[in-house]
């Protein structure tokens, strides 16, 4: 119950009020994906109560708004920070640095404007009740990604936060999360789902391994951006499938 109360605390603004002791933090990446689906089934009712009122439109926006207040915004800045360091060019040491500077760059800005714009753009171009299922598995996706880099992927530094996940790690935690994974995946939207699911996961190696050559490992604010990119690829991949 703690390392679920834990991943619930650290993904979402539920505020648990609790303290944890370090051995459970490797352990709290088993329920990464289920609190995803918790994310999920808030979204859906995001939408399902802004669709009484408003337009679908309206009911797009104010999922993507939610999703950023239930995680308190965690991976998008995480994603923020990904794209002004790598968008840097420079050498790994200052790479590093700018994952660490407290302040945004104007590309990082540019970035997640356009990355919740694509969001909201293709959540409306789903109907009732296929986007209810795609409101689900996303967040879902998003956060089994997050345990596949952290438990086949080194962390670049010796200390921080990041290393409280992936210190006890291992593939035993990865399989249950992708098990559990595929089989909401598969129950909700079946083949084109799995697919999805494949793509997704092909597109989370490829990323660490590249980033990995780069800069000799991860950071936390890695974990994020991949949780983001992925659920906008998810959203793609749905629909060019007609998945509505």
């Amino acid at each position: 119950m703690g390392s679920f109360l834990l991943a619930l605390q650290f993904l979402t603004i539920v505020p648990v009020k609790r303290d944890f002791s370090a051995d459970i933090f490797p352990r709290a990446t088993l329920f990464f994906p289920l609190v995803g689906l918790l994310i999920g089934f808030c979204l859906g009712l995001v939408y399902f109560f802004a669709t009484r009122p408003f337009s679908p439109l309206v009911a797009a926006a104010s999922v993507v708004i939610g999703e950023l207040v239930l995680t308190s915004g965690l991976h998008l800045d995480g994603f923020i920070d990904t794209v002004d360091a790598l968008a840097s060019g420079k050498d790994r040491d200052t790479t590093l640095a700018i994952f660490k500077d407290p302040n945004t760059g104007a590309k990082g800005v540019l970035a997640v404007i356009a990355l919740l714009l694509a969001k909201f753009a293709l959540l409306t171009e789903f109907t009732l009740p296929g986007l209810y299922r795609v409101l689900l598995v996303m967040p879902v996706l998003g956060r089994w990604t997050m345990v596949w880099a952290i438990t086949l992927f080194p962390y670049v530094r010796p200390n921080g936060l990041g290393t409280s996940f992936t210190a006890g790690s291992n593939r035993r935690y990865l399989a249950l999360t992708s098990l559990f994974t595929l089989l909401v995946t598969a129950h909700l939207l079946g083949p084109a789902g799995l697919v999805a699911m494949l793509f997704i996961g092909l597109f989370t190696h490829g990323c660490c391994l590249l980033l990995t050559r780069r800069l000799g490992g991860l950071v936390g604010d890695i974990y994020g951006a991949l949780c983001e990119t992925s659920e906008l690829l998810f959203l793609l991949l749905m629909a060019l499938w007609g998945c509505r």
